[in-house]
């Protein structure tokens, strides 16, 4: 049985293809995108250094990726008001910021659809890694 290809649906329900540029939907409702299986640990590159190792878990596995680097910040062991926690350390990321992660998918989906140009309006932490990659 053929799948369907993942794609965004908007409030109503009307689904349009991922690998097109579109900013909401017909309705001018925001787009999601629809639930997809994840990735089987098979499905894991141990030799990406960077998120993209998990791409098969993205709903375009074969988009080329702009990258720099993110992800795979280190957990830390800490002892906090005691107890054993792990501490997330996103500071290492390109920009120091978490939002890399996002920002390296959406400039990567973006470049993929033939995007050219940007417009973010941020002055924080989005701002700053839109800027870089």
């Amino acid at each position: 049985m053929p799948t369907t290809p993942p794609g965004v649906v908007d409030r109503a329900g009307r689904r349009y293809p991922l690998d097109e540029p579109r900013w909401c939907g017909d309705d001018g409702s925001p787009l999601m995108v629809e639930p997809l299986p994840g990735a089987t640990r098979d499905a894991i590159d141990p030799a990406v250094p960077s998120q993209w190792r998990y791409r098969a878990a993205l709903p375009l596995p074969d988009l080329p990726p702009v990258t720099l680097g993110e992800g795979r910040t280190p957990l830390l062991p800490r002892r906090l008001a005691g107890l054993d926690v792990a501490v997330k350390v996103e500071a290492v990321n390109p920009t120091a910021s978490f939002k890399d992660r996002g920002v390296s998918v959406m400039v990567s989906a973006l470049r993929a659809q033939g995007v050219t140009a940007l417009l973010e309006d941020s002055s924080g932490n989005g701002g700053s890694s839109v800027a870089a990659y």
